[in-house]
């Protein structure tokens, strides 16, 4: 497609520039069907190109209709990796509910052959899939005439990249400290070399360019070594590991961190050692080695906290209850991030704080806490100071429990600009958790081809990484997508990576992988050889002494319903269809409690194919979820009786007694009698201040 020059072919009633790209947007939110998904704007270097940036953000972030693709700007796509631009593709593919407007920007000059950008963009010049736009800064009216419109070349001198830094003039400033750390290694001067690299790496931290920091900080490293620095060497690769274990290369995390210890054991930096110990001890715990990293780091946070290194501790703090939540105990986690959370307050680590927060909320969206995961969420995105990392995954979770919650627009805008951060900045586990909400959604929305693209995306992102742990309900709800189109190779695929994590004996993992391999029963063998990998999956997780999955558990029955309808417990081939119809109701009572709407739906999509209709859910106490017969059978209970003595006393069936008394422990959220009849008796008490008349 032919490339325009802003000014030359403005729009009428636009200003030249933004106006050709505010036309754009119109049309993209008005459906024109000659508007491409994508905008790809050339901006000159300097200021002149940093105001017009701006201005695309400005553009990119204004309110969108309802119905219309949400739209994402992507800035400095001539900086970015093949991830992103690969991203990039994809989004341009999006059709129908599933469509993306994507706003690029790059910088002024003719890209090489074989460059990533240029490669993407060549493929969507191809599909018809892209508009492009060159800025020319002189015919900008807002633009101080008496500016030069050339690039400001890079003097080289000290002061220029220190101006440049204190200005905000990042780009100017990286180029300057690049030349400035290439002379002063060449001259053999590597403690300067070190400090000036150690400065860019915060640069390209500034500019959103991850791989380039990583770069630096390893360049840094080694010249702080040859400087005779081991305590600065120390603290870069504390920092590269950080960045290796977001994308989830934990052998290579515990390499450097290897190195670091040893530096900082030189250095004599105790509170480099804690930081050191308690990433190492929650590495181990991602890389499935629980008890040893939990371990680890309760030592590091007790050295922390009786030391006084009230910074290291918060980090540790952190690290522990992440650490549980990899090991499946995710009440332990949450209290872990609670403590976190009082400590950061304390010592005013407001940073570490809404890490914590963020995380917390991932927690509480593994427990079904969709509320709480949602406030947690607010805080953080609300929080202009929060950091990049902590509002990538709050956008991400809080987008998951949107989708889940069933309201589309908000999760798909969430879900979106949060996957361009972690494919950006490599952060595996947002990536894994924002492309199962777009695949539910898309799912949702009858957008099977995305969806499948999505999770062929996260089957190859886990199979090419360490992560584990987020991905396990990602990857059944995978396995269950490419049974239902009939594709055993990607089926296949999933059960060889879910293997590697079952053997690690969590529920969730063994659960997961049960499923899995149901499915590939299926396609082999037909539904009554799939049946029993999904009795087992769901008699896993939903054992007294499993942590409780909630949403998984709704898969998992809707799932095994659907294999019953379609005749796997009768050897015959023929439907079961009551089994089917009471795995569909455990499963409805699960989601009503969620209030999962995306899930409710499903469900209720599942009842009327077989001629079931929702159950009511008027006759639930608002106060405690239950209808009037399961909270009767409760208190009974509580009682002291048996469920004989219970169904002799109501004129019940044992066997219904039972049902009420397990379908109120499900919406109470608890797992076992004992659980539910605190949790009344806590509702009970909590009663005082209610007006009368309130069930």
């Amino acid at each position: 497609m032919a490339e325009a020059t802003a000014g030359s072919t403005g729009v009428p009633g636009r200003e030249p520039g933004i106006g050709r790209v505010l036309a754009w947007l119109d049309a993209r939110a008005g459906g024109a069907a000659d508007a491409p998904p994508v905008l790809l704007v050339r901006l000159p270097a300097g200021p002149d190109g940093t105001r017009q940036a701006g201005r695309l953000r400005s553009a990119a972030s204004r309110p969108v209709p309802d119905g219309a693709p949400p739209v994402l700007f992507l800035e400095d796509l001539q900086h970015q990796g093949r991830p992103t631009l690969d991203l990039l593709v994809e989004l341009a593919g999006r059709s129908g509910a599933a469509a993306v407007s994507v706003l690029g920007s790059c910088g002024p000059a003719d890209l090489p052959p074989g460059h990533p950008l240029a490669q993407a963009r060549d493929r969507l010049r191809e599909d018809g899939l892209l508009l492009e736009l060159a800025i020319d800064p002189a015919l900008d009216p807002a633009r101080d005439p008496d500016r030069p419109v050339a690039p400001v070349d890079v003097p080289g001198r000290p002061g220029d990249a220190r101006r440049w830094e204190a200005t905000g003039e990042h780009a100017a400033a990286a180029a300057a400290l690049a030349v400035l750390a290439d002379r002063a290694g060449a001259a053999g001067r590597p403690g300067e070399a070190g400090d000036l690299l150690s400065r860019l790496a915060v640069q390209q931290d500034l500019l959103d360019r991850p791989g380039e920091a990583l770069l630096a900080r390893e360049r840094a490293a080694a010249a702080h070594d040859a400087a005779g620095r081991p305590g600065d060497a120390a603290q870069e690769r504390l920092t590269v590991a950080v960045q290796l274990r977001a994308g989830a290369a934990f052998g290579e995390a515990l390499e450097t961190l290897d190195l670091a210890e040893s530096g900082a054991q030189e250095a004599g930096r105790a509170d480099l050692l804690v930081r050191v110990a308690a990433l190492r001890g929650n590495l181990l715990a991602r890389s499935g080695q629980g008890a040893a990293g939990v371990a680890g780091v309760r030592a590091a946070l007790d050295r922390a906290l009786s030391d006084g290194l009230w910074s290291a501790a918060g980090e540790a703090y952190q690290r522990l209850a992440d650490s549980l939540e990899h090991t499946g105990d995710y009440r332990a986690a949450g209290r872990a991030y609670e403590g976190a959370l009082q400590h950061c307050a304390r010592h005013d680590q407001d940073a570490t704080g809404q890490v914590c927060r963020a995380c917390a909320a991932a927690v509480m969206l593994t427990r079904g806490l969709l509320d709480r995961t949602l406030a947690l969420c607010a805080e953080v995105t609300d929080d202009p100071d929060a950091p990049r990392t902590a509002r990538a995954v709050a956008t991400g979770v809080g987008g998951l429990a949107l989708a889940l919650r069933g309201r589309a627009g908000p999760a798909r805008e969430s879900l979106l600009r949060a996957r361009v951060v972690a494919v950006r900045h490599d952060l595996v586990a947002v990536d894994v958790l924002t492309a199962w909400g777009l695949a539910l959604l898309d799912e949702e929305a009858d957008a099977d081809p995305a969806a499948l693209r999505g999770y062929r995306g996260v089957v190859d992102l886990v199979a090419r990484t360490q992560e584990r742990h987020y991905c396990l309900p990602v990857l059944m709800s995978a396995a269950t997508a490419f049974a239902r189109h009939d594709r055993p190779g990607d089926v296949a695929d999933v059960v060889a990576v879910l293997g590697q994590a079952a053997s690690t004996g969590l529920p969730e993992a063994v659960a997961a992988y049960a499923a899995a391999l149901g499915e590939a029963a299926l396609l082999a063998d037909g539904p009554g050889a799939a049946l029993p990998h999904l009795r087992h999956a769901l008699d896993v997780l939903t054992a007294p002494d499993s942590p409780g999955v909630p949403v998984v558990e709704v898969l998992l029955r809707q799932r095994t319903a659907a294999l019953l309808a379609a005749g796997g417990a009768d050897r015959g081939g023929g439907a079961d269809r009551e089994p089917a119809v009471a795995q569909l109701r455990a499963a409805e009572d699960v989601a009503r409690r969620l209030r999962a709407g995306l899930l409710l739906r499903r469900l209720h999509r599942d009842l009327a194919g077989l001629g079931e209709t929702p159950a009511a859910a008027a006759g639930r106490s608002v106060r405690t979820g239950l209808t009037p017969r399961e909270e009767e059978v409760l208190r009974l209970v509580a009682e002291g009786l048996s469920n004989r003595e219970v169904a002799a006393h109501l004129v019940l069936s044992v066997r219904t007694v039972e049902m009420h008394a397990a379908h109120a422990v499900r919406a109470l959220g608890c797992r076992s009698r004992t659980d539910a009849l605190r949790t009344l008796a806590a509702l009970d008490r909590s009663r005082v201040g209610v007006p009368p008349g309130t069930p």
